[in-house]
C-alpha cells in the first residue's frame, strides 16, 4: 500500500483535535472548493484537513487539486492508482494524527459548528462516538434524513433505534475505535460495517439534532450510474451477510436488533420482488421474522399490499404452479 501512496504537503502537527478524511475522485471543482471551505470556517480551529486524491483522471480536478497540494492547511496525499473510496479513506486514517475522525465526501459539506458540537459532546459525556444530522440537499431542497433527539445511548436499544442510515459522513469517532477496523475495499455500502463494528466498540453514543452534514444528491455519482446496477445488487448481499455474520456473535437481544436495523436501511424491495438471485440468497441468509418486519414505508412508491403481492407469485412460481 505504501507504494501506491504520494504524501505532497503535510503540515507540521498543531496537536490536532480533529482529523477529517476527505477522498477525491472525479469531482468537480466547486463542490469540491465548498466542502473544503466549510471545514476552513469551522468554529473548532485545531482541525486536520486530509485530502486524498484517488488518482483523479478528470482534467478540471486535477487542476483544482494541483493548486491545494502547496496549501498549508490541508494535509494532500495522492494515491497513484484509483483505488476506491475504501482504500482512500483507510489511507487517511493511516496517517490521520487527531484524537478524533470525521469523514467528508468531496461533493458534501457541514454546517460551520458541526466538528465544535460533536468533539464537546464526546468530552463532555465521555463518548465514544458523537452523531449530527444527515440531510439530503436536492433541486435547492433540504431533507432531515436522520430524526433523533438530542440524547445519550449506553444500552444497545437505543444505540440501535436511531441508526436510520449506514453513513459514517454524519459522525465523529473517537480515532481508537479503528483499530483493527477499516473499509471493505471495494465494496458498495462499505459505511455500513465499518458503522456497525465501531457501533459495537463504542460504550456511550450521543446523538446531537443542532448540526448537520449536508449530503449532495448527485445523480452523476458512481453509485447511481445504472452501469453499475448488479454490482450493486452483489454488493448489497455481501454487505449483508457480512452484517449478518457480525449479528451473530453478539447476544440474542443486540443480534436481533442489529439484523432489523440494517435490514431497514440496505434491504433492496424492488429487488427481492423481480430479481430470483436477490430474493434466494436474502431468504437463504435471512430467518423469515426479521424479513416480515421490515419497514416498508421509507419507499413510498412501494407499498406492502405490493410486496405481499409479488411475494405471493414468486412462492407460487418457484414451486412451477
Amino acid at each position: 500500500m505504501k507504494k501506491n501512496i504520494n504524501i505532497l504537503n503535510q503540515p507540521k502537527s498543531q496537536n490536532p483535535k480533529v482529523s477529517v478524511i476527505v477522498p477525491v475522485y472525479n469531482v468537480k471543482p466547486e463542490f469540491i472548493e465548498q466542502a473544503l471551505n466549510s471545514l476552513f470556517n469551522q468554529t473548532l480551529k485545531e482541525i486536520e484537513i486530509i485530502v486524498v486524491n484517488d488518482c483523479s483522471s478528470d482534467t478540471d480536478t486535477i487542476k483544482y487539486l494541483t493548486r491545494l497540494q502547496q496549501d498549508p492547511r490541508i494535509k494532500y496525499i495522492k494515491l497513484n492508482q484509483n483505488s476506491g473510496l475504501s482504500c482512500a479513506r483507510n489511507v487517511g486514517l493511516k496517517n490521520a494524527t487527531g484524537d478524533y475522525i470525521g469523514f467528508l465526501d468531496s461533493d458534501d459539506w457541514v454546517s460551520d459548528d458541526f466538528y465544535q458540537k460533536l468533539y464537546e459532546n464526546c468530552l463532555r459525556y465521555d463518548c465514544d462516538i458523537s452523531c449530527g444530522i444527515l440531510r439530503l440537499y436536492e433541486n435547492g431542497k433540504y431533507t432531515n434524513l436522520d430524526k433523533h433527539p438530542r440524547m445519550m445511548a449506553k444500552k444497545s436499544r437505543l444505540k440501535y433505534k436511531y441508526i436510520s442510515n449506514g453513513s459514517v459522513a454524519s459522525k465523529l469517532f473517537k480515532k481508537e475505535l479503528f483499530n483493527n477496523i477499516i473499509f471493505p475495499r471495494g465494496r458498495f455500502y462499505e459505511d455500513n460495517v465499518v458503522l456497525l463494528k465501531t457501533f459495537i466498540k463504542s460504550k456511550k453514543i450521543f446523538f446531537e439534532n443542532s448540526v448537520f452534514y449536508n449530503y449532495r444528491a448527485n445523480p452523476c455519482s458512481i453509485i447511481h450510474n445504472p452501469i453499475h446496477q448488479d454490482k450493486r445488487v452483489s454488493d448489497d448481499i455481501y454487505i449483508l451477510h457480512s452484517i449478518y455474520k457480525i449479528a451473530k456473535q453478539q447476544s440474542k437481544e443486540d443480534c436481533d436488533l442489529i439484523i432489523n436495523t440494517f435490514l431497514n436501511i440496505l434491504f433492496l424491495p424492488h429487488e427481492y420482488t423481480n430479481n430470483n438471485d436477490y430474493y434466494n440468497e436474502i431468504n437463504r441468509i435471512f430467518d423469515k421474522k426479521y424479513i416480515t418486519k421490515i419497514n416498508y414505508k421509507h419507499d413510498k412508491t412501494y407499498t406492502l399490499k405490493h410486496f405481499i403481492q409479488n411475494v405471493i407469485k414468486r412462492i407460487f412460481s418457484n414451486k412451477g404452479l
